[in-house]
């Protein structure tokens, strides 16, 4: 893995006026079960995101059925409500510009 090869396309594309974004879940999902995780997570996400210049994450809930995405619906899952926290977290650090999506 050439680290300096994925950060010079992530500058070109940048340059282009296109945005790149760095997606993460997948099959296993993301579980972060206590607060001390989460904010492990928004450390290394940050850290990841600073890296590359990356422009936003794509966050990928797979194989899971979630049927109620309101912040009350998920205060019952602590797993979910402390990544939704997790990502609050960053937006609120990268600003309004940042993307986040998400494909549940």
């Amino acid at each position: 893995f050439d680290s300096q090869l994925l950060k010079d396309d992530v500058n070109g594309l940048r340059d282009q006026g296109i945005p790149v974004i760095v997606s993460i879940g997948g099959q296993n999902g993301i579980v972060i079960k206590y607060v001390a995780e989460k904010d492990e997570f928004v450390k290394g996400l940050k850290e990841i995101v600073d890296e590359y210049n990356f422009d936003g994450i794509d966050l990928d809930f797979e194989g899971g059925s979630l049927t109620d995405f309101s912040y009350n619906g998920i205060s019952a899952c602590p797993k979910l409500k402390n990544v939704v926290d997790a990502f609050e977290e960053i937006k609120q650090h990268y600003g309004s510009n940042f993307i986040l999506t998400c494909a549940p």
